[in-house]
């Protein structure tokens, strides 16, 4: 086998560094397991799969990790799950001394590893003297949040990747909270991932047997569902819904919720069924900020003649809804996520205002890449906003530790644009519960008098002026990518463009957002804010993030609302244009 990998070094079909690590993996004995795998794939000259699963280790992010499942340091398998777990749990042992036998919540979804990986991660923590509560059953992140609080755990972790392709899993690590970890702690624990080169475990079995791992299920579920009822603001359950979990675990946290509130809800038959593969959505990606995820959704809304459809993601943190929409060809149409904020936020504060309800010191967060329109609404209620967060649902619940936990204010609603919101502080995660209880219920109070959630969101538009956001990806190919990625980020920072379709630039600032010392950088073309371009590189990955809002105020009054989206719509066009232009000149 030697032999073959240094003849695919040599023609190139394989780098130096993946040739190293696959030799490391088939000489030690903490690989033994991935031996026959390794060998498979030399025989069959697979050069590609191992360069890809070997040619580095997989990055332990801020947020954890997520990648294809396979073979190597760069894939999601029991080796790298075990290095994770065992260095999250070495971390939080040096922090807390005196905890002897910290509890690990453990949860999952239904993605086609959880069983092999969520039972590795628990004996790998039972090995190091941690209680692990292990979910029964596949669940909702979410859930795994409120669980952290609700038993007063030290700590929590999801085997789960989230709304990617069905090949991936991942691991995220919750802090005592409830909430994933951030700074200084997420930097220290990728630190000491880094670090780990023994791993302990015992046998899963064993450890369930002396009282190490134990279940949890239905009393937490239950727990869960009336904590995310105890957030409704109405009793009205008039609207008539369609929902869909993408073969996802909605069907164990909205639907459930949904029901148990007293809502009529149609499901998409063809999506039930919990399947990793996502076999019934358009490529296998069940995604709802994809419009083709949310297709078989939509037409059952317009052929059911139902007032709102409701589609989750695989782990369920994430959602979108689909109104019908007579004049659009499809004959409905989705709202994403800052749209969806929108109307969420203004139904929670105006409803509260009625009720004069709306406490003195409340507040709400926004990431900063989150459309400025939130911030024109709290001001409108009086609602103090901390809109300048890092990206990420992560930093909103630090917020809210911030200045609730240990603060004197209280915490509303908060809202990213990549379809997450929380309400409440049942749990610090991103919740499609609450989210779509919202929206039910906002629906059904609207269907009384007549409206839609399209109707009562051309009424904003009017109030505070049209708000319009889109967002672009940049790639940087090649084995460059990453400095090229550096040199135009650097470039936008010191020596940006002057004007962006011919507006000046005002201002220009900069935020570090990780320990590796990348920054986002936005640019100003006005000075209340509305109106920013914000470019974000990714931390893991060669690629650039362009995301740009715009707002016109000529919107307020009577004006004609398709002419002024039109008009936004142009201007962001040509401004994504010239943002590609600059970044261009870094690639060639």
């Amino acid at each position: 086998m030697d032999n073959r990998v240094s003849a695919a070094v040599a023609k190139g079909k394989l780098s130096p560094a993946a040739a190293t690590a696959i030799h490391d993996w088939l000489r030690e004995s903490a690989y033994v397991k991935f031996r026959d795998e390794i060998n498979q794939l030399i025989r069959n000259e697979d050069w590609i799969t191992l360069e890809d699963g070997f040619f580095k280790h997989i990055t332990f992010g801020t947020g954890g990790m997520r990648g294809p499942v396979g073979v190597g340091p760069n894939r999601i398998n029991t080796r790298t799950i075990g290095e994770a777990t065992q260095g999250f749990i070495r971390y939080f042992k040096a922090q807390f001394p005196k905890v002897l036998k910290p509890t690990i919540i453990l949860g999952y979804d239904m993605r086609l590893t959880h069983e092999e990986l969520s039972k590795h991660c628990a004996a790998v923590l039972a090995a190091n003297g941690v209680r692990v509560l292990r979910f029964d059953g596949w669940r909702a992140t979410p859930e795994l949040s409120f669980a952290v609080r609700l038993l007063q755990a030290d700590g929590g972790i999801v085997i789960s990747a989230s709304h990617n392709p069905p090949a991936d899993n991942g691991f995220k690590a919750y802090w005592r909270d409830g909430a994933q970890i951030v700074p200084p702690h997420d930097d220290r624990i990728m630190a000491e991932v880094a670090q780990v080169t023994e791993i302990k475990t015992m046998d899963y079995q064993e450890a369930v047997t002396n009282g190490w791992i134990e279940t949890i299920g239905t009393e937490v579920d239950d727990a869960y569902y009336s904590a995310v009822l105890n957030e409704s603001l109405s009793l009205n359950r008039s609207a008539s819904i369609v929902y869909s979990p993408i073969h996802g675990c909605g069907q164990r946290s909205l639907l459930p919720v949904l029901e148990r509130a007293g809502f009529k809800v149609d499901q998409v038959k063809e999506q039930m069924a919990p399947d990793g593969h996502f076999p019934n959505v358009p490529n296998h990606i069940a995604n709802p900020e994809i419009p083709s995820a949310n297709e078989l959704t939509g037409q059952q809304v317009v052929q059911s003649g139902a007032d709102i459809g409701l589609t989750t993601d695989p782990d369920a943190d994430r959602i979108a809804a689909i109104v019908p929409e007579p004049t659009a060809e499809s004959g409905y149409q989705i709202i994403g996520g800052n749209t969806l904020a929108v109307l969420v936020t203004f139904y929670v504060l105006s409803t509260l205002k009625e009720r004069g309800q709306l406490p003195v010191n409340g507040f709400l967060v926004k990431t900063l890449v989150t459309t400025p329109m939130l911030d024109a609404i709290a001001a409108d209620f009086g609602m103090k906003m901390y809109g300048d967060t890092l990206v990420g649902i992560k930093y909103i619940a630090q917020t809210v530790r911030e200045h609730q936990d240990e603060g004197k204010e209280q915490f509303l609603v908060g809202g990213e644009e990549s379809y997450g919101m929380m309400k409440g502080t049942y749990c610090r995660e991103k919740d499609a519960a609450v989210t779509g209880l919202m929206l039910a219920e906002y629906a059904s109070n609207l269907k009384e008098d007549g409206k839609t959630l399209l109707d009562v969101l051309n009424t904003l538009y009017h109030r505070y002026g049209y708000y319009l956001e889109s967002q672009i990806r940049y790639p940087f190919p090649g084995a460059a990518g990453f400095s090229a990625m550096n040199r135009m980020m650097a470039a936008f920072r010191d020596t940006p463009p002057a004007k962006l379709n011919g507006t000046t630039i005002v201002k220009i600032t900069d935020r570090v957002q990780a320990a590796d010392g990348s920054f986002i950088v936005r640019l100003f073309l006005s000075s209340d804010g509305k109106n920013v371009v914000t470019v974000r590189p990714s931390g893991t990955e060669p690629i650039v993030k362009f995301y740009t809002a715009l707002c016109n105020e000529s919107a307020k009054g009577d004006s004609d609302l398709t002419l002024v989206r039109n008009n936004l719509r142009e201007r962001i066009t040509r401004i994504e244009s010239e943002l590609r232009v600059f970044a261009e000149k870094y690639t060639r």
